[in-house]
């Protein structure tokens, strides 16, 4: 069963959304072009959710959390201002200190398992 990411808090608000439709194209000589869609699920979605001023056992919990999937076993999430939760999967993130208070950045990106 499909597990369902709920990080002890929300993103920030520098969390940002990248879109993008995977289409195949032909051109022609005559610089005509023909567009499809690449298969059933064409949108793209690749979250940058980012995670300041953590406390360790937050930055723990999170870091816990994507190590048990790997980077390939997807799970539930819900992005910033997102009305749908969908199937994503971690396979980078990044911690850092500023201020000496651990902040955490991650990758998410969609995933359409059966």
């Amino acid at each position: 069963m499909t597990e369902t990411f709920k990080p002890p808090r929300r993103p920030s608000s520098q969390s940002s959304l990248t879109a993008e439709y995977r289409t195949l194209e032909s051109a022609f000589g005559d610089g005509y072009t023909q567009r499809s869609g690449d298969g059933l699920n064409v949108e793209g979605r690749t979250w940058t959710a980012v995670w300041p001023v953590l406390t360790y056992a937050q930055l723990t919990e999170i870091e816990a959390f994507f190590k048990a999937h790997k980077g390939y076993v997807a799970f539930f999430w819900k992005g910033p201002g997102d009305t749908e939760t969908l199937k994503y999967r971690c396979k980078t993130w990044q911690r850092s200190f500023a201020g000496g208070r651990p902040s955490l950045s991650a990758t998410m990106e969609r995933v359409f398992d059966l």
